[in-house]
This record gives C-alpha cells, structure tokens and sequence, in this order.
C-alpha cells in the first residue's frame, strides 16, 4: 500500500480496505497520544491513578492539536473514498466542520468544561458523534461506484462485481445466503462496532440526564456517586436509557449469529448449530444446580468449551466451499454452476 498516497495526496479513490487501513491508523494514533498522557499523569502522580481520564482539563487540548495536524491526512483518505462512490471529496468539510466547532466553542469557554459540558456542548457532541458514524457506516461498508468515473480508475479488479448481488444490509440481518471468511470479520466487527455505538450514546445521554438534573457526577465522592446513580436508573429516564441499551445488545446478538449462520452456510451445514453451545450451557447450569460438585458438570463444561471452540475455527478460520451448495453460491466462486 503506498501510505504517502493515502494520506498526503485528495485525487483519485480507494476502496473499503485501503480507507479502513488509514482509519485504523488514526485511531491508533489517537489512542498512543492519549495512553502516553495518561502514563505521564501516572508518573507525574508517583505511579498513583489520580482518577482522572485522557479526556478531561487540561488533556484535551492536545487532542484539538492532534485533531488540527490530522486534518488534512484525514481529508486525502476520506475524500478518495467518497470520490470512490462518485461524491465530491469536500462533503468533508461536514466533519471538519463539527471539529472546528468544538474546538472553537471549548477555547471560547462557551461549552462549559470536558468533563462537565452544558447542554450546549452535549449537543455538539452528540452531532458529532452522529455525523461520525454516519460517514463510517457510509464509507466503511458501501461498495463504491463500477468501473471508473469522473474521479478516476475503479480499485477493484473487475471479478469482484461479479459477485452475488448482496447488499450490505442483506449480508448482515438476512437469512439467506453464505459469507466467506473475509465478510464474516467484517461483519463481526461491524455488529460490534454498532453495539459500541450504541453504548457511547446511552453513556452521552446518561451523562447528559444528569447533568439536567443538576448532578455534578464526576465531581461527586464514590459513595454520592453511586446514590445519586441509583436514583437515576430507578426512575423512569433511567429505564428508558436501559431498554434503550437493552435493545441494542439484543440487536448485536442478532447481527452476529445471523452472519455466523451464512458462515456456516458457506461450510456446508446448517445455522442451527450455533445452538449447541447454549443447550450445553442450560444442561450445565441444570447440573450444577442440581449437583453442583457432580463430575457430571465438569464433563458438559469441557464439552460445551470444546464445541464453542471447534464453531469459532469453523466459522472464522476454514474456507468454505468453493461449489454451488444448497445455501446458494460460494461468496468467492460465483460463476460456477450448482452440480447436477
């Protein structure tokens, strides 16, 4: 991969792979930054937690500073992505924008601190946040346009159109078809990524409830912190946010067995052998209730360990048919005609 092209140069396109190659990048810089300030304020404090995260007074003005050298790396790669879907490379400006915006607002003393953001810096987080996810979820997972277009060649070699028209969406929650090793990662990782987007929001609009109501929590000593959460998820705002979280996790349990279904299409064997990890954990926790120091429960647990590991080497790690099977074409061979 030519990285100086990548980062340094807004012409031309990349596909999915190449733009999560420089986003991994970034966020792995972003994450060094923040984990050698916090080793700083560790040492600074006699190897002693001063409780304090890398987000918080005085840290996050290196973080506006990484943001400001990261602009224009972070412009090249996304732009060639969006030229890559037939769109111009300025719909960036949307993300620098939002950006600016904090950075100006947060030095201005107009959003009140990081820590302890008013109303008005929660809703330019949360923008942010959103505007965030929906160019991950744009760039990271639509195929751009076929062939060459206005912005330059097409980086994918030609076969790879030809393969079975499946949509993102339907390569997530349908229930048909096969996956192959490569889109059973990113469909794993994609649920996760969802469901960890899901907890940023539930956390935001946690913090952001008790900010309404007046609940300094983070300057709060560990037993008022704690009362004063309890308060809040007994009460109706708190349950809300709950199911709100409840639902995403039931989302991402969905998500991931539907992809590691047509994993296991793709091998040749039916879905419906994601189930004999759980039937092994019931029949386990039956045993245990019952004989809890019985040999019995040993036994089902190794059982249930050694079936979880062989689904995980067959779903994740062994290549699937290359032929025509009864769950439809192979994701890698789908020229080939069923056998007769």
């Amino acid at each position: 991969m030519n990285w100086r092209y990548l980062f340094l140069s807004p012409h031309g396109r990349i596909s999915r792979k190449d733009w999560w190659s420089g986003y991994g990048v970034f966020v792995l810089a972003l994450a060094l930054m923040y984990g050698v300030i916090w080793l700083i304020d560790f040492v600074d404090y006699g190897g002693v937690d001063n409780g304090d995260d890398a987000l918080t007074e005085p840290n996050v003005i290196p973080g506006i500073i990484f943001s400001t050298i990261t602009a224009y790396p972070v412009f090249c790669f996304y732009s060639k992505r969006l030229h890559d879907m037939g769109r111009s490379g300025w719909w960036v400006g949307i993300l620098v924008f939002t950006s600016f915006l904090y950075s100006v607002t947060y030095l201005l003393g107009l959003i009140g601190t990081a820590s302890q953001p008013n109303l008005a810096g929660w809703a330019i987080i949360l923008f942010s946040i959103a505007i965030g996810l929906i160019a991950i979820v744009y760039l990271g997972t639509f195929v751009g346009q076929k062939g060459d277009n206005i912005y330059g060649a097409d980086p994918l070699p030609a076969a790879y159109h030809e393969r079975p028209n499946q949509s993102w969406l339907q390569s997530i929650f349908g229930l048909k078809g096969r996956l192959s090793r490569s889109q059973y990662w990113i469909g794993m990782g994609a649920s996760l990524g969802v469901f960890c987007a899901i907890f940023l929001i539930y956390t935001m609009l946690f913090a952001m409830a008790l900010a309404i109501r007046g609940t300094p929590l983070l300057s709060l000593p560990e037993k008022q912190m704690d009362a004063a959460i309890n308060e809040f998820m007994a009460s109706g705002s708190g349950l809300a946010l709950l199911i709100f979280l409840a639902i995403g996790f039931v989302i991402y349990l969905y998500n991931i067995h539907m992809v590691a279904m047509k994993r296991l299409h793709d091998r040749g064997r039916s879905g419906w052998w994601q189930l004999l990890p759980y039937i092994l954990a019931l029949i386990g926790i039956i045993s245990f209730m019952i004989w809890p120091t019985s040999i019995g429960f040993k036994l089902i647990t190794a059982l249930a360990a050694i079936v979880t590991t062989w689904l995980f080497i067959e779903t994740a790690m062994l290549r699937g048919s290359s032929d025509h099977n009864k769950y439809g074409p192979s994701p890698l061979y789908p020229q080939k005609e069923p056998a007769t």
